[in-house]
C-alpha cells in the first residue's frame, strides 16, 4: 500500500508542467532600464562609458561605473543616459569593469548590470592534468 501511495505521488508530482511551475513562481521582477558598456583607451587607461535607457518612466536613475556613481534622478521612458569614467589600466594588464543602474520602484530600488573586460584578456589556468604512473615506473599524463 505504501510503495502504491508513494508512486502514485511520484507520478502526480511529476506530470505538473512548466506553466503550472510559471503560475505558482511568478518571474522575480527587474529594473525597467536596458544597460550597456562601453570602452575606448585613453592615457594610462580606459575611458568606460555606462548607457542606460529605461524602458518605462522612473522616479530615479542612479549609474554606478567602477566604483563611482552619478544620480541621475527622474527619467522619462526612452531616454539615454549616460555616465564616463576613467578606469586607469597599466600597459600589458586587463581589468573586468561592472556597471549599473539602479532605478528607484515603489518603496525600493531595482538594479541591471553589465561586465566588460577592458585590457588585455585573462591569463588562462592550466588545464587541469592527471599524472599516472604505470607498473615500470613510466609516468604518463592522462588526457580526458
Amino acid at each position: 500500500m505504501k510503495l502504491a501511495l508513494a508512486v502514485f505521488a511520484l507520478l502526480a508530482l511529476g506530470d505538473m508542467g512548466v506553466a503550472d511551475a510559471d503560475r505558482r513562481f511568478p518571474p522575480k521582477p527587474t529594473a525597467p532600464v536596458d544597460v550597456r558598456l562601453e570602452a575606448r583607451p585613453a592615457r594610462g587607461g580606459y575611458d568606460v562609458t555606462i548607457v542606460a535607457t529605461p524602458t518605462a518612466d522612473v522616479a530615479g536613475l542612479t549609474l554606478r561605473v567602477a566604483g563611482r556613481e552619478q544620480r541621475v534622478g527622474t527619467t522619462p521612458a526612452g531616454a539615454t543616459r549616460t555616465f564616463r569614467v576613467h578606469v586607469p589600466i597599466a600597459a600589458g594588464e586587463g581589468a573586468d569593469v561592472v556597471g549599473s543602474a539602479a532605478v528607484d520602484t515603489h518603496g525600493g530600488s531595482r538594479r541591471r548590470a553589465a561586465v566588460l573586460r577592458v585590457g588585455a584578456a585573462p591569463i588562462a589556468a592550466p588545464s587541469p592534468e592527471t599524472i599516472r604512473t604505470l607498473p615500470g615506473g613510466r609516468r604518463v599524463s592522462e588526457a580526458r
